[in-house]
């Protein structure tokens, strides 16, 4: 079996499958970005610290070229004393980086290798002959502070057995945590060894933790929008159905209306294709009624509706209404058939009955019962006002009828009355008391009208 609710979640799982495998795709996609940008920018900081440190030794080195080529240098060095030239050189010192060791060694004289750990010697090509040891702890601190980015670094210098770590800054932990990235300085024998932060796992977890909560703020959103969704849905379809249902049921009882308000767009054709057949089917049936309660001849009400509107009224008169019957016959009908033809007779009827219609009330309800008898219900009227209706009938219907060409029928009719009373079980007895009344008006010479009285003696109109 179909269930419109298993469907409607069935279509909210898929669509937070595809949202989730959306959001996945896209977190996926900027993970690779963020990652490609973390590189690029520890590369470019490992060579922006590599030429931060270049920059300064060459800066240095140009310095202690500049010192060294000095004339009054060279005179103050030769010929004095170690003492003096030690204080001369500390003297000149002053111009160099910080913690930088300024040397003016004779020749064979030894330099001390302890002193100069962890140090980057520059000298000159000439004489007097400089040595200028800087701090290379410095030297990365300061292009560490420049550089401006997180991390960790290293220093190396090139040994026979390989490299040495001169100088080191920034976080230690992170040697042991991340890649590091090397880079050779330019015209030197050194390199920098750069491992980035984290910041790389950090933004990844924060987009994560982004994409989490965006993706559960619209699982949400889908699940109790789809929710509100599904129950106007549901009571529309409800309403709808229902609609339909009484459309149905109006079809049957014959009585469709022109407008059904329906709630779903969708229902619209399947309402509209209903109102058109149902029309077309409650005029057919209205036809096939009308067929069934219709004098084919005199477009009259037959026997059946003139019974069944006598019983109508006969139930409203326990109710304390009045009503009145007048039973008609044509004087002479058949001598109309026998001299004239039975078109000629057929012609009687339909202008008989149309004469009829027009001089009776709107509310009084005419009916042919076969043959030449006719039947005129006064609903809601005494049997004193229903002799004046007769009365008055009498003297507004035509005198003759043309029935065909060179045949004229002069018009005279025989009518019993009688009306409903209290003490009658079934709507037949005023119609015994009518026929009644109708054969004592025949045999007392026709063309005219008897009641029946409550005495049971048929007295004329």
């Amino acid at each position: 079996m179909v269930s419109h609710r298993r469907h409607n979640y069935y279509r909210l799982a898929l669509s937070i499958f595809a949202l989730g495998l959306l959001g996945l795709g896209a977190y996926q996609l900027l993970k690779k970005n963020i990652v490609q940008s973390e590189t690029q920018i520890s590369q470019d900081t490992a060579r922006h610290l590599g030429a931060l440190i270049a920059i300064q030794i060459a800066a240095q080195q140009s310095l202690l070229n500049k010192v060294q080529a000095s004339p009054p240098l060279a005179a103050a060095l030769k010929g004095r004393s170690q003492t003096k030239r030690q204080r001369h050189l500390k003297t000149l010192v002053a111009l160099f980086a910080p913690g930088a060791v300024l040397q003016y060694p004779r020749p064979k004289q030894p330099v001390s290798v302890n002193s100069l750990v962890n140090r980057i010697t520059l000298h000159t090509s000439g004489a007097p002959m400089l040595r200028l040891h800087l701090d290379a702890a410095q030297l990365l601190d300061s292009a560490w502070q420049q550089s401006g980015q997180p991390g960790y670094a290293e220093l190396y210098s090139a040994t026979h057995s390989g490299q040495r770590v001169v100088a080191n800054s920034g976080e230690h932990r992170l040697k042991n945590t991340t890649q590091v990235l090397i880079r050779k300085i330019a015209n030197t024998k050194f390199s920098i060894g750069y491992w980035p932060s984290t910041r790389v796992s950090t933004r990844l977890t924060s987009l994560r933790n982004t994409l989490t909560a965006i993706f559960a703020v619209i699982a949400l959103l889908l699940f109790f929008g789809d929710r509100m969704l599904f129950s106007f849905t549901a009571k529309a379809l409800h309403y709808d159905i229902k609609l339909v249902a009484r459309m149905f049921k109006d079809i049957r009882d014959g009585r469709l209306h022109s407008n059904y308000p329906i709630q779903l767009e969708e229902f619209r054709h399947l309402l509209n294709y209903i109102a058109r057949s149902g029309g077309k089917l409650v005029r057919e049936r209205r036809k096939l009624q009308d067929l069934g309660l219709t004098d084919h001849l005199s477009q009259l009400p037959n026997r059946r509706a003139f019974e069944d509107r006598l019983e109508q009224l006969f139930i409203q008169s326990g109710t304390g209404f009045a009503m009145s019957v007048l039973m008609i016959d044509i004087d002479h009908f058949k001598q109309v058939n026998d001299n004239f033809g039975h078109d000629a007779g057929d012609a009687l009827i339909v202008k008989f009955a149309a004469a009829l219609k027009k001089a009776t009330r709107d509310t009084d309800f005419v009916a042919r019962l076969g043959g030449d008898e006719f039947c005129i219900i006064f609903p809601y009227t005494e049997l004193e006002t229903a002799s004046e209706l007769a009365d008055r009938l009498r003297r507004k219907l035509p005198k003759t009828l043309e029935l065909k060409p060179g045949a004229t029928h002069i018009l005279h009719w025989t009518g019993g009355l009688s009306t409903m009373e209290t003490h009658d079980a079934t709507y037949d007895e005023v119609l015994w008391r009518a026929d009644q009344a109708l054969l004592e008006a025949k045999e007392a010479g026709r063309n005219r009208v008897y009641v029946y009285t409550r005495d049971s003696v048929p007295q004329r109109a």
